[in-house]
């Protein structure tokens, strides 16, 4: 009989400490319940009202993604028309054996030479090939 009186004892003692604690949760989940769905009217009697919301406007943190232009791998260029190099070859003097006839071309002006490959490449100076020729033996005059 001991054991049953002991048991009985505990749950009573913890009955009445439990009994406030489980009233307390009650009223205060009642209360936080009626807060959340309640019309504002029975809210403010236990709550203060909340203020109006501010319209904030907020600056953007960089500016707004723009996609890249799509840029072509190959620039195609306009084509040059082709030089007709056998039409011109013909309109050059011939000599007599039939062939072009270049010393002729070149003193009537119909073609002229680059000084070279370089687009900045310049004319030499003439050579003077009239150039005396004195032996060492003779005596100067």
């Amino acid at each position: 009989m001991l054991p049953s009186m002991h048991s009985k004892a505990s749950t009573r003692s913890r009955l009445r400490w439990l009994t406030p604690i489980l009233l307390c949760a009650l009223v205060l989940s009642g209360l936080w319940l009626t807060a959340c769905s309640s019309p504002p009217q029975l809210v403010s009697i236990l709550f203060e009202p909340t203020p109006p919301p501010k319209t904030v406007v907020h600056l953007p943190r960089r500016p707004p993604y723009k996609t890249p232009v799509s840029v072509p791998l190959v620039e195609v260029m306009p084509e040059k028309p082709r030089t007709d190099w056998v039409g011109i070859l013909e309109l050059l003097p011939k000599d007599a054996v039939g062939g072009t006839d270049w010393v002729r071309a070149l003193n009537e002006n119909l073609i002229t030479p680059k000084p070279g490959i370089d687009a900045k490449a310049e004319d030499e100076p003439e050579l003077d090939l009239d150039g005396v020729l004195v032996p060492k033996d003779l005596p100067d005059f």
